[in-house]
């Protein structure tokens, strides 16, 4: 570990705690993105409740309005009049919220007691470790989780919705009210095309996320996370290529071909158990290249799959198997846009099979 001395803390503004006193703090993480391909009409008093989700796990929600919107989730400002221009940001915006719900307490190091706008602030340099470490794991398994449900569920509101971080920020709150707290904001542009949508279109998409949220494989969950915010084209196209073959594995796995084998087929009594038998074996037995099974579950499974999806999945597959062999393929043949969107159909298809 990097010894700091007392004179460069001095130097920042720091002083050492005094001995006997104790900070006891509530810390909490927000996660602030522009959302890229919508444009939300905000039109009446509930317009916010109907776009915002409160548990006690974590709340999120979306608005046009940044300290509106935290205000209602959190009952705090996010940023200040000037943070919006400075970084040149637009609307509309989502907001995630994760508390942990319990207090820590630092008892010695440096802090700086300052007063901004008659807002009581204190920095601590590395006073709260484990509370930092907690919530550090609670984002990871939070954050993923929650963007990938709601870039499937969004997807079909307009394609494609994507999630561009501006702001992650951790702060305390102590039990006199005053805050602890840490800033990081990343920013990022890019032409898109968008579509108006209403608060109750927008609340439907919401608890169609929960589901999925609770149902998202945790491998699915890790590699669809990783496309959405991966900037190596290579890597995109693979880890959305990943997430279509994991998610076609255990769609197929779960298919009960025996409810379909004497609908489709006229077997006689006298041999019915026998036949079903030798029926099943036929159809499973060259179902091992995951083509087949893909299609498969566009058959059986997925109800929004058509002809030109299960040709671009075959496309893609050709491309990934060229990759593992070792050839070079150039990112404009990577039908990353169309594997995208292909993972929003599959995942928000299998969503409505399961109700």
């Amino acid at each position: 570990m990097i010894q700091i001395s007392p004179q460069v803390f001095e130097a920042a503004g720091f002083e050492k705690i005094p001995d006997g006193t104790e900070v006891k703090a509530m810390f909490n993480l927000v996660r602030a993105y522009h959302v890229e391909g919508i444009i939300l009409e905000e039109s009446g008093a509930s317009a916010i409740e109907n776009m915002c989700h409160k548990n006690q796990d974590f709340t999120f929600g979306f608005g046009n309005n940044l300290n509106e919107l935290s205000q209602y989730l959190f009952d705090e400002d996010l940023v200040d009049d000037d943070w919006i221009k400075e970084n040149n940001v637009t609307s509309p915006f989502l907001i995630i919220h994760i508390s942990l719900n319990e207090f820590f307490s630092c008892k010695s190091g440096y802090w700086k007691k300052e007063t901004i706008k008659d807002e009581k602030i204190i920095s601590i340099y590395d006073g709260f470790p484990e509370a930092r470490e907690l919530l550090k794991k609670k984002e990871s398994r939070i954050i993923s989780k929650a963007v990938a449900s709601l870039s499937v569920s969004l997807s079909d509101l307009h394609y494609p919705i994507r999630f561009k971080s501006i702001l992650r920020q951790t702060y305390g709150k102590t039990e006199l009210g005053e805050m602890v707290f840490d800033i990081r904001a990343e920013m990022s542009g890019e032409i898109f095309t968008l579509v108006q949508v209403h608060p109750l279109q927008v609340k439907v998409r919401i608890q169609d996320s929960l589901k999925l949220y609770n149902q998202l494989d945790d491998q699915v969950r890790k590699h669809l996370y990783s496309a959405l915010g991966e900037k190596d084209k290579l890597k995109q196209f693979l880890n959305f290529f990943f997430v279509l073959e994991i998610h076609t594995n255990q769609v197929f796995k779960n298919i009960k071909f025996q409810d379909y084998v004497s609908e489709a087929n006229n077997i006689p009594d006298r041999i019915k158990e026998s036949g079903e038998k030798f029926l099943l074996k036929l159809w499973k037995s060259e179902c091992e290249e995951l083509a087949v099974k893909f299609q498969w579950c566009a058959l059986l499974a997925w109800k929004k799959i058509d002809d030109k999806d299960i040709e671009d999945f075959k496309s893609m597959k050709k491309i990934r198997d060229r990759i593992a062999h070792g050839e070079i393929v150039s990112e404009d043949k990577l039908l990353i846009d169309l594997a995208q969107k292909l993972c929003m159909k599959i995942l928000s298809s299998s969503l409505l099979e399961r109700g």
